[in-house]
């Protein structure tokens, strides 16, 4: 199993990449720094040099081949490892201003010559080698990491796991996948971390955890492959494909506890600011239209720290407003506070009669240095409305020490 980095167990690694694929540099009288890919198991003993828009590869100590480009690549990018484990060093070239992407080459040890490669190719990431004869891709976003372990399988690369991580109200959640021979995938254990201290609270194995799958028409809630219940839905698969970067769909969804009685729900939008809530019913195992939730219009979220409580957004004129904060009371969403913020100066937790019962300045320092408006020397302070257009100023007095309007 691979974890990534920032969604890493406590005590699990990233596997090493062994010794044999070590790379070092050497000083070579050339305009340009050689390279060496050396090791004791390496049948060809690659050399590599970068000059100007052309990588020349040596083999004892005699260029073989040289490889011309439209640019001049970043030699810290290139990468030359055995990629598919046959004993010999293949090499990685980026493309331009890129190092997520690049060409590989594999050697053919009969022609003594780096050959484009198809089937390496066609993964279109980078690939790091690992010591138990995989390869990993790893890719970063906002909605988390996700690590792709290809094996060989012949002259085949093919997909085996798949390892999710992602963030939840406690920390985050590293979801395993299995890939079958049809090009599916099946989730086979979901491990719950804490963010305090990076370790394992809780595990899910493949016939307890239930996981989402979305088709061109429909949502799947999914059990060990097999689909448990299905709701209609043609809009997120269609999203999740506009725009420059595909999105994987399942990450529209928000599975959380919204009741906090310990089992995960489901959120499925429909627009920016619409979509349907399903409360997870133990008894039944199947997900149930929840009237609760959805009767209000809103979209909730939860902080960290929250215990009982639903958050939602409240936009005036189009723009944020305030938070509206609801508490649950016998299975009840029944309204607690407001939260206003005024433009980063402090935040007015408000409630439901309009008392405010605390302030806080924590949202950003105010600094009134230098701000002595009737020149009296003491500074004063100007705290602008949450539009600006006009705000409240405070005088200093010196007998009382206190900011008066």
């Amino acid at each position: 199993m691979v974890f990534l980095f920032g969604c890493t167990e406590k005590n699990t690694q990233i596997p090493e990449t062994p010794a044999t694929t070590a790379v070092q540099t050497t000083a070579e009288t050339t305009a340009e720094p050689v390279t060496e890919a050396t090791t004791e198991r390496k049948k060809n003993f690659l050399v590599y040099s970068v000059t100007e828009n052309k990588v020349d590869l040596k083999l004892n100590k005699k260029i073989v081949q040289t490889i011309e480009l439209d640019y001049c690549p970043i030699r810290d990018w290139i990468s030359a490892e055995d990629f598919d484990f046959d004993g010999y060093t293949d090499i990685f070239i980026p493309s331009e201003y890129s190092g997520t992407s690049g060409t590989y080459y594999h050697y053919n040890p009969d022609t003594e010559h780096f050959d484009e490669w198809e089937e390496v190719n066609k993964t279109g990431c980078i690939l790091t080698v690992n010591s138990d004869n995989t390869l990993t891709s790893t890719s970063y976003s906002e909605y988390g990491d996700i690590s792709r372990i290809y094996q060989w399988n012949g002259d085949s690369l093919e997909l085996s796991e798949l390892l999710d991580c992602y963030g939840s109200k406690n920390g985050y959640i590293n979801d395993l996948y299995e890939y079958q021979p049809d090009g599916s995938k099946i989730l086979v254990e979901r491990a719950y971390i804490n963010s305090k201290n990076n370790a394992r609270y809780k595990t899910l194995g493949r016939d307890e955890v239930i996981y989402f799958e979305v088709t061109e028409n429909s949502v799947n809630a999914m059990r060990d492959g097999t689909i448990i219940q299905s709701f209609e839905n043609n809009t997120i698969y269609n999203h999740s494909l506009s725009g420059e970067r595909h999105t994987p769909p399942e990450k529209y969804l928000d599975t959380s506890d919204f009741d906090y009685d310990g089992y995960e729900d489901l959120f499925i939008p429909e627009t920016a600011d619409k979509g349907t809530y399903y409360r997870f019913n133990p008894d039944t195992e199947r997900f149930d239209k929840w009237d609760e939730l959805n009767k209000t219009g809103d979209i909730f979220f939860m902080e960290p720290d929250d215990e009982n409580y639903l958050r939602s957004i409240i936009y005036k004129d189009g723009t944020y407003y305030e938070t509206l904060v609801r508490e649950w009371q016998n299975g009840k969403l029944v309204p607690h506070h407001r939260e206003v913020p005024y433009k980063y100066y402090y935040r007015d937790y408000i409630d439901m009669d309009g008392v405010i019962f605390r302030r806080d300045y924590n949202c950003r320092k105010i600094s009134v240095d230098d701000v002595d408006f009737d020149f009296d020397g003491y500074n004063d302070l100007y705290i602008p409305d949450y539009d600006e257009e006009k705000g409240t100023y405070y005088r200093y007095n010196p007998d009382t020490e206190k900011l008066d309007e």
